[in-house]
């Protein structure tokens, strides 16, 4: 069971006759250790999953990059495509005015 900070504050152990009787304070300090050993372990758990995302975004920068250039390759192949294209329908032009 986990519990709260408020609700650790204002727990009170029973009291005896030479202060607070032990076997509360016992069980108190067990939930309290419980609790706080509960939170570690949950922090523990979401320092690995920032730790995983951060590496995740690393690669998908690279990614993004990787995917920038071949696009950018791409249009350089389109542009290319179309310059041979044109020039080939010269030449073919050419062959049927010059046979």
């Amino acid at each position: 069971m986990a519990l709260t900070p408020v609700e650790i504050r204002h727990m009170t152990p029973g009291t005896g006759l030479f202060g607070y009787k032990r076997a509360a304070m016992d069980r108190l300090l067990d939930e309290i250790a419980a609790s706080f050993e509960d939170v570690w372990r949950e922090r523990a758990d979401l320092a690995d999953k920032i730790e995983q995302l951060e590496t995740d975004l690393v690669r998908y920068r690279e990614l993004e990059a990787l995917l920038a250039a071949l696009d950018r390759a791409l249009l350089g192949l389109g542009h290319i495509g179309r310059v041979l294209g044109a020039f080939a329908i010269e030449q073919l032009a050419y062959l049927a005015a010059h046979p």
